[in-house]
């Protein structure tokens, strides 16, 4: 069964059932990278400090919701403070990490999403971003993540995967590869629950849909 909640995501999160998920995958909005046309939104906060407040108290509801061994797969990309010229970069992905095990995640992991083809930079005195971090977070040390994990000792963290190309306007849409290496980071069993609480442009539903459909795959999610 598939369902898409069409709401604002405090909102649609928090009448979710408490320990019904499994599985969350999903890549917020970044600090000021875009403007979605809407009041309120997220990433487009005055500083980067209330953006990672109102990010924690969201993750603080979803980790209610998410079941005893559930695994949840934060994918963001940081940001230099300045638009141009010699700038530090905010750690934004890293201060989020911590400010969620301040307020009870276990960081189980942290992956590499390095991208091949990761997109050029006109700016030339500072390293241009080709990787991503993502986050292996749970709300206990036993999850489906270290299940895969204690039982597979030569696993990488470092998953390189190319940006996929998109017919759709959203242009932050992360690949499908990358959300199926994911999938087959975690010992889920037959129908577990997946969710994506910051949707875009469907990804992670559209690998789920792949998956349930495949005749390769056993388990339906």
């Amino acid at each position: 069964m598939y369902k898409i909640i069409h709401s604002d995501v405090y909102s649609g999160i928090f009448h979710l059932d408490n320990c019904s998920i499994d599985l969350a995958i999903t890549s917020p909005p970044y600090w000021g990278q875009r403007d979605y046309g809407f009041d309120g939104q997220i990433g487009n906060e005055k500083t980067y400090i209330e953006y990672i407040s109102k990010l924690v108290k969201i993750f603080s509801i979803l980790k209610e919701k998410m079941s005893e061994k559930g695994v949840f797969f934060l994918n963001m990309g940081d940001k230099y403070l300045s638009k141009y010229g010699k700038s530090p970069l905010g750690l934004i992905p890293y201060k989020l990490a911590f400010f969620m095990i301040e307020n009870g995640w276990f960081l189980n992991d942290i992956l590499i999403w390095y991208k091949p083809n990761h997109m050029p930079s006109s700016v030339k005195n500072r390293f241009t971003n080709s990787y991503e971090p993502i986050f292996v977070l749970s709300k206990n040390k036993n999850n489906y993540f270290t299940e895969f994990s204690n039982n597979n000792s030569n696993y990488s963290n470092i998953l390189k995967i190319n940006l996929q190309p998109s017919k759709y306007k959203h242009v932050a849409v992360y690949p499908e590869t990358l959300v199926s290496k994911l999938i087959d980071m975690v010992m889920l069993n037959e129908n577990n629950t997946v969710l994506d609480i910051f949707a875009g442009s469907g990804t992670t539903l559209k690998v789920v849909k792949d998956y349930n459909e495949s005749i390769l795959y056993n388990k339906k999610l």
